[in-house]
């Protein structure tokens, strides 16, 4: 491959040189440079291809290198492409389909051939250390958080196994929602149909982790920079649960949560169809709404709450909204947008409804400390009781606890819980 042969490198950590494209794109086509599992799919617009593939045809270089990686630990020698993936497969469609782009082969052939691209050649001693960098590399593109994640599943240890599982869930709400869904719900936008793969994962991990509390994961962040800044990723929460539990209890439980979601789609189906008058022919619910109803009611089978409760519950959302992804309610000029795995506005949905709902919650969370503490200490949540339910306690002066009202007793908690998950996903 031009300058840099992989074979006969040594083992350091960065190697760099010159090689020519079409000797990179060859490679890649032959699999002699491998797409490594962390590596998000082809996402480029026709447009940024255009941009591309105009500025080969320029004689102005490419901006950027190519970054290949090898393992030094194990047996793997094979050469990983970490950065690239999206210059490379455009080259390729260029190449061999020239006339989308207004040209003959033997053209695209010419200038693919006289475009020299700065290559670096990193050695890793384990896949995690690639996929940080691989991370890190694209924080000043725009990397969607699904793309940015993904990597803490497909590193799981049997993650060849967990991947057919992993399929499926994201084929278990599309083929329910059809029933109850609004037609303009349906959108093919890249972003949006990413964060509804994210969201599956936070509605199995809510589902296989049993938890009767209800943290938030707000997959729907626009952002990889506001994802870290919000913290609790849910791939590294699944991530930790899978790689603990037996193959067969993981399909056992996927059946579980589709036979859940089938029950409960019948459920929205009937209130809104039914009960509430609309009529097949009218229009369904919003697709935010619908996921967030499922979500919810994953935390009512975990607390066993009531199914007369329940339903009271949804019906409620379902008037209140109107079937749309916001509840307004008009006597105090107030607005709640429903958003994917973010339960925090649950309490004050109730409100508005009348609900007992969340009262029900709070009630079958609470348990005693089982501990005593001294006169003027008070048994505090670490995280606040009314958004996130039960969880650790600490004893800390009373006065303390009243003041700070329903905050975390450290902000810094919440970062030092991701750099644990993070430690765990290294090891």
């Amino acid at each position: 491959m031009g300058q840099l042969m992989f074979a006969e490198m040594p083992l350091r950590d960065v190697m760099t040189g010159t090689s020519n494209l079409w000797d990179i794109c060859a490679q890649f086509k032959d699999k002699i440079i491998k797409k490594p599992p962390h590596q998000r799919d082809l996402v480029w617009s026709q447009i940024q291809k255009g941009l591309w593939v105009e500025r080969l045809r320029s004689n102005v270089p490419p901006v950027g290198s190519i970054v290949t990686y090898q393992l030094t630990e194990g047996s793997n020698r094979d050469v990983y492409l970490n950065d690239g993936f999206q210059r490379i497969s455009t080259t390729l469609e260029y190449l061999y389909q020239p006339d989308v782009y207004g040209d003959i082969p033997e053209i695209a052939a010419a200038v693919v051939r006289k475009c020299a691209m700065p290559i670096q050649h990193r050695h890793y001693r384990t896949v995690t250390e690639a996929l940080k960098d691989f991370q890190g590399l694209n924080l000043g593109t725009h990397l969607l958080p699904f793309d940015y994640c993904r990597g803490f599943l497909t590193y799981i240890p049997n993650y060849d196994q967990l991947e057919p599982i992993l399929d499926k869930l994201h084929s278990i709400i599309p083929q329910s929602q059809g029933r109850v869904l609004m037609k303009s719900g349906r959108t093919n936008s890249q972003e949006r149909t990413k964060n509804f793969l994210r969201h599956d994962y936070a509605l199995f991990y809510r589902f296989i982790s049993k938890r009767i509390d209800r943290p938030s994961y707000r997959v729907a962040t626009g952002s990889v920079a506001a994802m870290l800044k919000q913290g609790n990723i849910i791939e590294m929460a699944l991530a930790d649960i899978l790689t603990t539990m037996p193959l067969a209890e993981v399909e056992e439980t996927l059946q579980m949560f589709e036979a859940h979601v089938k029950r409960e789609t019948s459920t929205i189906e009937n209130i809104w169809f039914a009960e509430l008058g609309h009529s097949l022919s009218d229009t369904g619910i919003n697709l935010t709404l619908f996921r967030w109803i499922l979500e919810c009611s994953i935390v009512r089978r975990h607390n066993q709450i009531g199914m007369r409760i329940w339903e009271e519950f949804v019906r409620g959302v379902l008037y209140e909204s109107h079937g749309r992804s916001q509840v307004v309610h008009v006597q105090s000029h107030r607005a709640i947008t429903f958003s994917l795995g973010n339960m925090t506005h649950l309490k004050s949905i109730c409100e508005i409804m009348k609900s007992t709902f969340h009262d029900e919650l709070c009630e079958k969370r609470k348990r005693p400390s089982g501990r005593e503490y001294r006169e003027g200490y008070d048994a505090s949540h670490i995280l606040p009781f009314a958004v996130f339910g039960d969880g650790p306690i600490i004893g800390e002066p009373a006065s303390r606890n009243r003041s700070r009202g329903a905050k975390p007793i450290q902000e810094q908690l919440c970062h030092t819980h991701i750099e644990m998950l993070e430690l765990r996903a290294a090891q």
